[in-house]
This record gives structure tokens, C-alpha cells and sequence, in this order.
């Protein structure tokens, strides 16, 4: 049995089965397994690879959804010839971030989905910061010397487009920045503020004086300009995160409850009328607090929050949203990456916008 000809980084965020699926891949595009190999069962690849079965059945599964691979009984795994590929192209999918990020894993595997399903070979990567706190681009350059007929960037927190647009790769962009930045083709805008004139209506209608104005992180644009602008007082509550190792979820609920249990614990504290939250895991912290102190929502206080579809409940009681749809988000993403990828003639930008519903915790 041939040795794998790379190994699996467990020091990298990078998932394991995202590692072992774009070993497998280059290895077989690069002709270290030649059409015909019989590739290491699952349990020789797991140990091999120093990875659980569900990891290799896992990365096999992907393989054979890319046409790389076909199983066959009493034989085993077989790499495919380039004929039976059916590739209509190459597509490198880069994001930052992506670890523990539910709307990012959503739209990001929609678009993934679309592609293999529409006949596309398909390369992901993640760009981490490295040690000392800066872009690791490494695997990224290497994959870049491949050729590919379209290049995603979802997001980036680490100004990843700038290094794409210096190496002259052009790229479809889809992210929360109100500009087009310089290099991409096509432009999916996350307008995330289409919602605030929705909110600001509804306080004023409900004649709300006083809103605090909740921020974990930059999950969404703050809404505090609009609401100052229509003579509304608001109070910003930052919540701190507290470190938990490799968990982004928790490390913002933890911090909320902490923030808020603080808060509710100091009698010259006087609660707004309004709690705005910008992120929804930040939400579910405060809940938690607030049940700990007997706080009533929404009797005690109104609650809004961002929120992502799919990725809840946060609370027994319906709560008042901005809500944004992942899914369709994602295929917005696909019909736009195919449209390029076939030739087809399409607007340079479009936008994503959440919508804002009124529930029970602000009625």
C-alpha cells in the first residue's frame, strides 16, 4: 500500500475531513494515484491518516461526489480515469473564519452542493492566522498554482481579498462590505442593515424611548446612528468573550451571561426598555442571565435580536428578529458562480437582506 503523500495537521482549524478530502484530491489530480489504483480501505486510511472511520468515510464520500472515486464491492475504493471525471471545471472555494461559523458552513456548503451537483470539480480552503497573528497563505498559494475557472471568497476577516487581487486572481465576493473591493468579478453584498428602518419604525410606534444596543463582535452593522437619529437614547452593552478553546459559540454566550449577570447584579443599574442584540448567540447568554434573575420578557424587557434561519430557537417565546436565510444566501451564491462559470450575462452585483419579524418577545 502506497503511503499517503501528506499528512493530516491536527494543530490546524482546518476541519479533518477537509484536510483528508484535498489530500486525496491533489493526490490523485497530481497522478500520485493513477486511474485504476485501488485506494487504502477506510480503517487502513483512518490509521494511516491518524483519523477516526467517520473521517475517511466521510472524505471518501466527498471524493465520489466529485467523480474522483467509485466504490465497488470485494474491490474497494478505485480512482477513476479522466474520462469518467465529467468535470466541466475547477472552482477554489476560500473562506476565513469558517470554524464554528453556522450562517459561513451553510452558505458555503449550498454552494459546494451546487457546483459538484452541476458537474464542477471543487477545492476549499480556510486562511487561519498563523501564530504570530497573521494571514497564513500557504496552502492557499499552493492551490492558486492550480488552474481553476473561478475562484469564491466568502467573507474575510483577514483581508485575504487583498492578497487575491495582488497575485491577479480574480474573484466572486460575498461579504458584508458595502463596497465591491478591488479584483472580484461579481459582488453578493450581506446588507445587514435592510432591516434597522423595520426596527426604528416598530420602537416608535410602540413609543420606546430607551433602547440598549447589545454588541458581541462585528456579527452585524450596528443600528444605534438610526435609532439616535430618530430621538431614540441608546446604551451601548459590549459583550466581553470569554475564551473557550476552539468553541466561538459558547465564548459569546458565556460572555453574555457574564456581561449581563454583571449588569443585573448592580442595583444603579436601570434596564432600557429595548435590548437590541447583534448577535444571536450573545441572545441566548443574556436569556440565560436573566432567568437566573427572575427578568421577564418581554414584561420586565423587549427583546431583539439578529438572527441566522435555521439556528434556533433561542428562547421558549418567540423572538422579535432581523432574521437573514443562509440557504437562500447560498443559493444566491451557486446561481451567480454558474452563471459565470457557463458564460451567462449577469448584473456585477446583488445584494442578500435579512428581514425583520415581529414576535413575542417585542410584540
Amino acid at each position: 500500500m502506497k503511503k499517503l503523500p501528506f499528512r493530516i495537521d491536527r494543530a490546524r482549524k482546518e476541519h479533518l475531513v477537509d484536510q483528508l478530502a484535498d489530500g486525496l484530491r491533489r493526490a490523485i489530480l497530481h497522478g500520485y494515484y493513477r486511474p485504476g489504483d485501488v485506494l487504502p480501505n477506510m480503517d487502513a486510511l483512518a490509521r494511516e491518516a491518524g483519523v477516526s472511520a467517520i473521517v475517511s468515510r466521510l472524505a471518501f464520500r466527498r471524493l465520489r461526489g466529485e467523480g474522483l472515486v467509485q466504490s465497488h464491492p470485494r474491490i474497494g475504493t478505485v480512482v477513476l480515469d479522466a474520462k469518467y471525471l465529467r468535470r466541466k471545471g475547477h472552482v477554489l472555494m476560500v473562506e476565513t473564519q469558517r470554524y464554528d461559523n453556522y450562517i459561513i458552513s451553510i452558505m458555503d456548503g449550498i454552494l459546494r452542493e451546487r457546483l459538484l451537483q452541476s458537474g464542477y470539480q471543487v477545492s476549499q480552503v480556510t486562511v487561519f492566522l498563523d501564530p504570530e497573528g497573521r494571514p497564513d497563505y500557504s496552502l492557499l498559494d499552493s492551490l492558486l498554482l492550480e488552474r481553476h475557472d473561478l475562484t469564491t471568497l466568502t467573507f474575510d476577516a483577514y483581508g485575504v481579498r487583498r492578497h487575491l487581487h495582488a497575485k491577479g486572481v480574480p474573484f466572486m465576493f460575498t461579504g458584508d462590505t458595502r463596497r465591491p473591493p478591488p479584483g472580484c468579478t461579481d459582488f453578493i453584498s450581506m446588507d445587514d442593515t435592510a432591516a434597522v428602518p423595520d426596527f426604528v419604525a416598530h420602537c416608535l410606534a410602540r413609543g420606546v424611548k430607551h433602547v440598549g444596543e447589545v454588541t458581541a463582535g462585528a456579527s452585524m452593522a450596528p443600528c444605534g446612528k438610526a435609532l439616535r437619529k430618530a430621538g431614540i437614547q441608546v446604551e451601548k452593552i459590549e459583550v466581553s468573550f470569554v475564551t473557550v478553546e476552539k468553541n466561538g459559540r459558547e465564548a459569546v454566550e458565556r460572555g453574555a451571561i457574564a456581561t449581563f449577570s454583571r449588569l443585573l447584579a448592580d442595583p444603579g443599574w436601570k434596564m432600557p426598555e429595548v435590548l437590541f442584540f447583534n448577535d444571536d448567540y450573545a441572545a441566548v447568554g443574556a436569556f440565560l442571565a436573566f432567568a437566573r434573575y427572575g427578568v421577564r420578557v418581554p414584561e420586565d424587557v423587549r427583546v431583539v435580536s439578529w438572527s441566522n434561519r435555521g439556528n434556533g430557537p433561542y428562547h421558549w417565546k418567540g423572538v422579535t428578529r432581523m432574521e437573514l436565510d443562509p440557504v437562500d444566501a447560498g443559493e444566491t451564491m451557486a446561481r451567480y458562480a454558474l452563471a459565470r462559470l457557463s458564460g451567462q450575462a449577469i448584473p456585477f452585483t446583488t445584494s442578500v437582506r435579512p428581514v425583520y419579524i415581529v414576535d413575542e418577545t417585542f410584540p
